[in-house]
């Protein structure tokens, strides 16, 4: 016995515990965090040499807005337990709320992701396959088709629900079939909420909704998607029908919105900010045409997402096939081979440890060049492997003075097809955490996987940041000068009575990078004119108040580069929160670039932030 179309919440056995619903924390909730999720995940499903995304976002009133509520089943069981959750404590409370008020107020905003020449929500309702991964399961992927593509943990489809205030997702799909690459699968709608444990009538509901079909049977009652013409039926005429012969799938986000943003931005800002976060960590896909990306309004026309123009010095450094010693004018490329240790993986015996090549590729940029890339581009290195996204645009360790540079660290799939290549993207995987918008020496899946792999990444990080230091050096151009005087910030030693200061140490810099909304980066070069003792610096971050009160942030013990010539010793003092670089007479130079975490508050997210270096001296004579 089955009944289409109703939103089914199972109800909690006695003793059982209460839930808060899907893990929407683990990712940062910023439109840079849902794109390159939805991104991704699209690129892991190509089926053929392209796959196209499409972003349509509107505010939906009136009669569009009848036709939206009766297509997510807004009166057949969906308002009832939202009513409920706004009624009781959880972290759901504030924004299922906003979407009862958008209803009232007769104004809602969606977002709908359409993807074609994909896989599509393709296998079995329970089993493995794209439609169980994305719609059943929860922090479960298919190890098979993550392998060597975007993400590993399951954390990343949270953002679709994440940013819906009702954390209410719809799908439609044309799937193609896995195991006959010839054959679709019927069309498949379905929906899915991930809501707290809540009470209707004194009885707990537990947090997860189904919409479907609903189906009685002696095993138990349960929600399937529904299939063919039935689906074809309830999705025809709305955002969700799928008119073509494409495979693929279409997400449908009801009561869209930026938790991150207090204020909702306009439709033409929202579509601006999508463009613009596509080209920012996508341009390697567009740029080889593997994706094509579309963003707009509604049912106006769609608007192609190109490569963007900032990008052509990086794409200009992929063309280099030799090796310069140095870069003496704009638009001059090199390419530096860095070999890497990949150790053996655990648990795979016809696997063995390899050596694989990335390949650093480094251009050096002019001012104009420079002045149009998007802030924390500029002087980067851009990490990519073969989901041809950029992970990171890296700036630890780099020259922080001298001619402006951008650089390309490619790696795995993306520097080459063969098993080395391969095992070195698998490393690089595991290296990464839920938001895959790093490479972590010390992250655990690494010790899981391997025994040595934090070595190998950090060794290539450290590596490929000293290349660069060695092409592009730290002597400031006399048409720089200027600039960096002005940035210039340090502390003098004068004895008492003196009436003249001797200039002794320098900070050049500080560099501070808040691209990460939760992180701060500082990078500076540190300088001391004279002296016969060893010397050092106590280096740390600060942030300000409106009020001009300072306080150090807590560092990243994980995260700091020294570049020198000489020795060096370095050590954190956790409690005082700053890092202590001590280094030899001989030594007249060293660049430092760390971080630090500045949390979830918001005060603190706002705040002034800068570096600070205290200068200090041993107490013996470096020899």
């Amino acid at each position: 016995m089955s009944k289409a179309n109703d939103w089914f919440f199972r109800k909690t056995p006695y003793g059982d515990s209460e839930r808060g619903g899907v893990d929407s924390f683990s990712l940062p909730s910023t439109i840079d965090t849902f794109v390159r999720e939805v991104v991704q995940n699209v690129n892991d499903q190509r089926v053929g040499e392209q796959v196209r995304v499409e972003f349509s976002v509107d505010d939906l009133q009136g009669k569009a807005l009848e036709q939206l509520l009766d297509l997510i089943g807004w009166n057949r069981g969906l308002r009832e337990h939202l009513e409920a959750v706004s009624t009781q404590k959880s972290h759901l409370q504030q924004s299922v709320r906003r979407s009862l008020r958008a209803v009232e107020e007769g104004r809602v905003r969606v977002l709908t992701v359409r993807d074609s020449g994909a896989y599509g929500l393709e296998g079995d309702e329970m089993e493995d396959g794209n439609f169980a991964m994305l719609c059943r399961h929860v922090l479960v992927t298919d190890a098979k088709s993550k392998r060597v593509q975007g993400g590993s943990y399951g954390l990343g489809k949270s953002v679709l629900w994440a940013f819906s205030a009702a954390s209410t997702v719809l799908f439609s799909s044309l799937p193609l079939s896995r195991s006959n690459s010839s054959l679709k699968e019927p069309l498949r709608f379905f929906g899915r909420s991930y809501l707290p444990s809540h009470r209707i009538d004194g009885v707990l509901h537990q947090p997860d909704g189904f919409f479907g079909e609903q189906i009685d049977e002696e095993r138990g009652h349960w929600v399937s998607s529904v299939r063919g013409t039935s689906a074809a039926a309830i999705c025809k005429g709305t955002s969700l029908e799928r008119d073509d012969a494409e495979t693929g799938t279409t997400i449908l986000i009801p009561f869209f919105y930026v938790p991150s943003q207090e204020d909702e931005v306009s439709l033409a800002e929202l579509n601006a900010e999508i463009a613009a976060s596509v080209q920012r960590w996508f341009w390697p896909a567009l740029s080889s045409g593997s994706l094509s990306a579309w963003c707009g309004t509604g049912k106006k026309r769609l608007e192609q997402i190109q490569t963007p123009d900032w990008a052509a010095p990086h794409i200009r450094s992929l063309q280099a096939t030799t090796e310069l010693q140095s870069l003496n004018q704009p638009g001059e490329v090199t390419r530096i081979p860095l070999l890497v240790s990949v150790p053996k993986r655990r648990n795979e015996p016809l696997l063995d440890a390899s050596d694989a090549t990335a390949f650093l590729y480094v251009t050096r940029v002019d001012s104009a060049e420079i002045s149009s890339m998007p802030a924390g581009i500029g002087r980067s290195v851009a990490y990519i492997r073969g989901a041809e996204m950029v992970v990171r645009y890296a700036t630890h360790g780099l020259p922080s003075i001298g001619p402006d540079f951008v650089a390309v660290l490619a790696t795995g799939r993306f520097a080459g097809l063969s098993a080395s290549d391969e095992a070195l993207e698998n490393l690089l995987r595991d290296s990464e955490p839920p938001a895959h918008d790093k490479w972590d020496p010390k992250w655990p899946k690494l010790s899981d996987n391997y025994s040595g792999a934090g070595r190998a990444v950090s060794t290539l990080i450290s590596e490929s940041a000293q290349s660069i230091g060695r092409i592009m050096g730290t002597r400031i151009d006399s048409t720089d000068a200027p600039k960096k005087l002005a940035e210039l910030l340090g502390s003098r030693k004068r004895s008492a009575g003196s009436r003249k200061r001797t200039e002794q140490f320098q900070m050049l810099g500080p560099d501070i990078d808040r691209s990460v909304p939760e992180i701060i980066r500082a990078s500076m070069t540190l300088v001391r004119n004279f002296g016969e003792f060893g010397w050092g610096a106590k280096v740390s971050i600060v942030l300000m108040d409106e009020n001009g009160k300072a306080s150090r942030s807590r560092l990243d013990p994980d995260d700091i580069v020294v570049n020198t010539t000489g020795p060096v010793r370095i050590e954190l003092d956790e409690v005082a929160n700053f890092w202590s670089i001590s280094v030899p007479s001989t030594t007249k130079q060293f660049e430092v670039s760390f971080s630090a975490g500045v949390g979830d508050s918001r005060i603190a997210r706002m705040a002034m932030a800068t570096a600070r270096a205290v200068y200090f001296k041993t107490t013996e004579v470096s020899k």
